[in-house]
C-alpha cells in the first residue's frame, strides 16, 4: 500500500482481479487506505487498455482445481498478460500460485499474441481491401445510375421539346 500511495501517477497503473467480488473487496481496501485513484477491474475490464504497471490479484478460494482452471484459461491469461506497450510491467506471485501448473506459459502467450497480431493485420488488410472494392463498386454503380438518369432526363426533355414544337406548329395552322 505504501508503494501505491507514493506513486504520483496512479492513473497509469491498476489492479486486475479475476472475480468481480474480489475486485469489489480490493476496491474497498484501496478506498479505506485513501487510494481512490487506483483503477481496479476484472481481467476482462483491462482488455485493450494500455497501462504502465499492472498488479495481478490471482488469489483464489479453496484448494479445488476448478478455480485454477478458471484462472488458467488461456484467454484470461492472454488478456491479463499481453500489452502492445513493451515497457509495461505485469506483476503476480509465481510461488503462491504454483500449486498446479497453469496450461498457458508466458512464451505461449507471446507466441499466440504474435500469431493473433498477424491474423489481426491480415483481417485489417482484408477489411480495407473489401471496403475499397465496395467503394469502387458503389462508384461504378453511381456512374451507371447517373448515366441512366441523364439518358432518361435527356429523353424526357426531348419529348417535351418535341411536344412544345408540335403544339407551336399546330397553333400556326
Amino acid at each position: 500500500m505504501e508503494v501505491l500511495k507514493s506513486t504520483p501517477r496512479s492513473s497509469h497503473f491498476g489492479i486486475a482481479c479475476p472475480y468481480s467480488d474480489q475486485r469489489r473487496e480490493t476496491r474497498k481496501a484501496l478506498l479505506k487506505a485513501g487510494l481512490q485513484n487506483i483503477r481496479v477491474g476484472t481481467i476482462e475490464f483491462w482488455q485493450g487498455e494500455e497501462i504502465d504497471l499492472m498488479i495481478m490479484d490471482l488469489v483464489h478460494a479453496g484448494n479445488d482445481h476448478g478455480a485454477l482452471d478458471f484462472l488458467g484459461k488461456k484467454e484470461r491469461l492472454k488478456c491479463s498478460s499481453y500489452s502492445t506497450d513493451p515497457a509495461s510491467i505485469r506483476l503476480w506471485s509465481k510461488e503462491k500460485h504454483a500449486t498446479r501448473k497453469i496450461r498457458c506459459a508466458p512464451e505461449d502467450v507471446e507466441k499466440e499474441a504474435e500469431s493473433e497480431a498477424s491474423q489481426a493485420a491480415r483481417a485489417t488488410l482484408k477489411s480495407n481491401l473489401q471496403q475499397q472494392i465496395n467503394q469502387e463498386l458503389k462508384d461504378q454503380l453511381r456512374k451507371e445510375l447517373r448515366g441512366e438518369m441523364e439518358a432518361s432526363i435527356r429523353s424526357e426533355i426531348q419529348q417535351e421539346v418535341k411536344a412544345a414544337y408540335q403544339a407551336k406548329l399546330a397553333s400556326l395552322d
